[in-house]
């Protein structure tokens, strides 16, 4: 696949990648409309970001009835009335009110807490958090969650800042994998590993999970790479994404 970014009227960056390596939308970013009835519109958020990492077989079997997830500074409720109407049993959790439209969801209940200082009674399969935080403590949190075995899946919304962005993706995504098992030599070799486990032993099922978190970091790094970032940090981008598809790439500059 032929890229092509215009840094000025009169120069441009081309490079090479691997097809298999790039977004299923124009431009990447699918076009989503939010709900009329939703409780708001940072639903949106996170129905993206299902589309983005999840395939169809993984969102037929971790988003239906009978799983369950815990939403971290829920209010008003858009994440958690999203997880709801896919099926899930959700535990919403803030200090602040719920859209009054959720009080009876019979699939949603609201604790009023501290989403820094809360833990679920046992594991749950997802853990989505939307607070208003610096990136460095979002990060940490969702590592020990993940480190705990609280949750299997995670979802979260970095508030990046307005400079060196891609350096503080960077920068939590290595504080969330640090918190997974060492992965095998290869992701192949894992999921050979992965699949030989005792399928009724919780912390195989535990890992099991961990290591698809971590394969969903590779993707989230992708996904960062194709943020809005400045014209060098988006020559950069290219030049990675390009030298970890085909290994090698030529970058050169349009007369």
């Amino acid at each position: 696949m032929l890229h092509v970014i215009l840094t000025a009227g009169d120069d441009a960056r081309v490079a090479l990648s691997d097809a298999g390596n790039s977004a299923r939308w124009p431009g990447g970013i699918p076009r989503l409309r939010a709900p009329a009835h939703a409780p708001s519109r940072s639903v949106l958020k996170l129905e993206e970001a299902l589309a983005l990492f999840l395939g169809d077989a993984e969102r037929a079997a971790w988003l239906r009835p009978g799983r369950s997830a815990v939403d971290l500074g829920a209010a008003p409720g858009g994440w958690t009335w999203l997880m709801a109407e896919r099926g899930l049993t959700v535990e919403a959790v803030d200090n602040a009110r719920l859209d009054p439209r959720l009080a009876d969801h019979p699939r949603i209940t609201h604790r009023q807490a501290d989403g820094f200082r809360h833990r679920p009674r046992g594991p749950v399969d997802w853990l989505l958090c939307d607070m208003v935080e610096r990136p460095q403590r979002i990060a940490a949190l969702v590592a020990r969650w993940l480190e705990r075995g609280d949750c299997r899946h995670a979802v979260c919304n970095l508030k990046l800042p307005m400079k060196r962005r891609w350096q503080a993706v960077r920068a939590q995504l290595d504080t969330i994998a640090a918190a997974l098992p060492p992965r095998a030599a290869s992701r192949r070799a894992s999921s050979t590993t992965t699949a030989r486990r005792s399928p009724c032993s919780p912390r195989a099922r535990h890992w099991r999970a961990q290591e698809a978190v971590r394969d969903n970091l590779c993707r989230s790094e992708r996904v960062a790479q194709r943020g809005d970032f400045s014209d060098r940090e988006a020559s950069m981008v290219v030049r990675m994404r390009v030298e970890r598809s085909l290994k090698a790439a030529a970058v050169v500059r349009a007369q």
